[in-house]
């Protein structure tokens, strides 16, 4: 970088420059002043030196008028012309008439176009006779030669011009060196180290000696707090974003955002353990649709980002994903939408994905345990009842009906005592497998309220039906069959069925369970192995077991 003299565009360039255009302007208003001022000091000088020349020859020239000598008054004209202010030269007589003379005025002097100015009156001098100071004789009539005052005046003009041009070129000159050392050079030097450094670096400014309590000092000074400073809070930031990152890419939360088409544009790598993709699987999730890619329900995921977008909130859900090796596991994923960010960020959707896939299983399998029955797997009393009282609510309220079957196993303590309870146990669980075979569809319901005791509970069903009937006559020929127990041997019991139904027989879910009980026991008390309704409609049937 040349410090000698400022680049044309910096700021010192540009000052001299205007300063010098300013003192070229006011040096030629300077010189138009000066001409004229020259031009008038010299017509004041010239008058003043003819007078005195034109005082000179007066008494002789009186004397010559006096006694009309022309010979000796063309002496003094011919003596004054070789004066070089002297541009024209007339002598009269008495009464006016030319005597003698040199050039004639009009002829000698140039028009007043040509001068820039009217012509000067003459010296105009009243010849007196030598014997009575009060008689005219003549007069004595003196012009000044107006080209060569001009002339004199424009070159006394010209060298005062110089003069003052000099002068103002060594003020701009020394003015020029005075700002280039005491300001442009260290500024020029501070702005060449502030454009040569480096985003991040620190470097302290240089401080140019002999400026450190000026201006130039203070500027520097509070230049290299503030990048000391800048440094101190980029080298915070730095180590934050190390831990951010490091925190980013370690932690085991799965951490993605997505454009509002739904492509992913960043991620950490917990995102790719989770779904098991490698390299070019992360690379097809960002070309890709990612939500349909990675979400076995996509639409639960629209519809948990546009709440979270509606909202203004982050909202979570438990969403089930599907990992590349064909795999699926349970995430609870976080779910945010910018709305006032940049306008580029606007719409962008942020995510956070939590493997909770053994704590969905953990729950599933404490669910079931709360629902299910521990030995047959069937729903338990409480789960019965509880859906039993939900089915009637539903069916009150939509005009169906809802039939249950009571079952009894006949000879189950006969089984226990000859066989052992390993075998009633075996016995409970292949009666259940039998009886979930049976269900007509989802919303039945297969359970165990306790002991030898299974229900059926059919949505949509009347006790009348022909279709429960045969599903009555189905269950009591399955349960009778033999079932082979584990040493070999067989253990055979009966089933006793009782079939009621809402509303034709109860109102509630317990009144329900009595009435189907009680037609159970009915059943029982006619001989087992067969089915009855609470309100008996007809004989009631036996089952041929021999069939």
């Amino acid at each position: 970088m040349n410090l000698g003299w400022p680049r044309t565009l910096s700021l010192h360039g540009r000052f001299v420059g205007l300063v010098t255009l300013v003192a070229g302007v006011l040096l030629v208003l300077a010189a138009l002043v000066i001409h004229q001022f020259t031009q008038r000091h010299e017509e004041r000088n010239s008058l003043a030196a003819l007078q005195g020349v034109v005082s000179a020859v007066e008494k002789t020239a009186a004397i010559g008028a006096y006694a009309a000598d022309a010979v000796l008054l063309q002496e003094i004209v011919d003596g004054l012309a070789r004066h070089p202010l002297v541009g024209a030269i007339v002598v009269e007589g008495g009464k006016g008439q030319r005597l003698a003379g040199g050039r004639v005025p009009e002829a000698a002097m140039p028009p007043a176009s040509a001068l820039g100015a009217d012509p000067l009156p003459p010296v105009d001098t009243r010849l007196a006779s030598p014997f009575d100071m009060h008689e005219q004789v003549g007069r004595l009539r003196v012009w000044v030669d107006r080209q060569s005052l001009t002339q004199r005046a424009r070159q006394q003009a010209q060298a005062l011009v110089v003069a003052m041009a000099v002068l103002v070129g060594v003020v701009l000159l020394v003015f020029n060196q005075l700002a280039l050392r005491l300001l442009s050079r260290p500024m020029a030097t501070l702005a060449h180290e502030l454009e040569t450094m480096t985003p991040g670096s620190y470097r302290p400014l240089t401080l140019a000696a002999g400026h450190e309590r000026d201006e130039i000092g203070t500027v520097v000074r509070a230049a290299n707090a503030l990048l000391a400073s800048q440094q101190r809070a980029l080298a915070e930031v730095a180590a934050m974003e190390a831990q951010y990152r490091q925190i980013f890419d370690t932690t085991s939360a799965g951490i993605f955002v997505l454009s509002p088409e739904g492509r992913l544009i960043n991620s950490n790598p917990a995102v790719g353990r989770l779904l098991g993709a490698d390299e070019s699987a992360m690379k097809s999730l960002r070309e890709g649709h990612f939500p349909h890619t990675v979400f076995c329900d996509p639409t639960a995921w629209q519809e948990l980002v546009m709440r979270a977008s509606a909202l203004g909130e982050t909202l979570s859900a438990d969403l089930e994903v599907r990992r590349f090796d064909g795999s699926a596991r349970w995430v609870h994923c976080l779910v945010s939408v910018q709305a006032e960010q940049r306008p580029e960020d606007r719409g962008l959707v942020e995510g956070v994905l939590y493997d909770v896939t053994q704590r969905r299983r953990a729950e599933s399998q404490a669910l079931h345990r709360a629902e299910h029955d521990a030995l047959t797997g069937l729903k338990n009393r409480n789960h019965v009842e509880a859906a039993l009282a939900q089915r009637l609510r539903q069916a009150q309220g939509n005009g169906h009906s809802v039939a249950l079957l009571f079952v009894d196993l006949d000879g189950f303590k006969a089984v226990n005592d000859a066989f052992g309870h390993d075998a009633g146990d075996a016995v409970l669980v292949e009666s259940a497998r039998r009886l979930r075979g049976l269900l007509r569809r989802s919303s039945d319901i297969a359970g165990r309220l306790g002991g030898d005791e299974l229900v059926l509970v059919l949505d949509g069903a009347d006790a009348e039906d022909p279709q429960v009937a045969e599903l009555a006559d189905r269950l009591v020929e399955r349960l009778s069959m033999p079932v082979r127990l584990g040493d070999g041997r067989e253990a055979c019991v009966g089933a006793s069925v009782g079939i009621a139904s809402f509303p034709r027989d109860a109102a509630d879910a317990a009144c329900l369970l009595r009435a189907a009980d009680a037609a159970m026991y009915t059943a029982k008390r006619g001989g087992k192995g067969r089915w009855r309704r609470a309100v008996a409609m007809a004989a009631p049937r036996e089952v041929d077991h021999a069939q």
